[in-house]
């Protein structure tokens, strides 16, 4: 089975942003694991902290591993009604949001997107969110000026 990809890929600058949230997230959760395993009194410590700390290990080194795996399926595409997420590693998703339901739109860039010069948009509905991490930001900027364009337009035709 053939699956579908979206047209617009994220520049190449996501992947050491993802290397370097992956590393972050790896350090905090040792921390805290073995803080926890220090203050707590934990049955059997001496067998439950090394696997504990070995999967957190297993987990972030698989996590680093997919990164090119994650960045060839984590795309976006705007159509004429409708803008389009896709994402995943094993389990891919492609989410449809009509233009007609978008209520408002932001601009984000945390610390690790600066470093990188990227910015993540986030569209907003009566539901949920959607966002798409990665972008340049002028390309940020050029969708949420065109989203807002289009959702106007489609605002106004139902």
């Amino acid at each position: 089975m053939n699956y579908q990809l979206l047209t617009q890929k994220m520049p190449s600058r996501i992947k050491k942003a993802w290397f370097i949230s992956d590393i972050v997230e790896a350090i905090i959760s040792l921390i805290v694991v073995g803080t926890v395993g220090n203050i707590f009194p934990i049955p059997y410590k001496e067998w439950v902290m090394p696997i504990v700390l070995i999967a957190i290990v297993a987990f972030f080194v698989g996590s680093l591993v997919l990164i090119p795996y994650r960045y060839h399926f984590h795309r976006y595409q705007i159509d004429g009604d409708a803008i389009s997420f896709q994402r995943g590693v094993f389990f891919r998703k492609t989410v449809y949001v009509p233009l007609n339901r978008v209520q408002h739109i932001e601009i984000e860039q945390g610390p690790i997107l600066k470093i990188f010069d990227l910015e993540e948009l986030i569209i907003h509905t009566a539901a949920t969110k959607h966002s798409i991490s990665g972008l340049n930001p002028s390309t940020a900027s050029e969708l949420r000026e065109e989203v807002t364009k289009r959702a106007k337009v489609a605002d106004l035709n139902v």
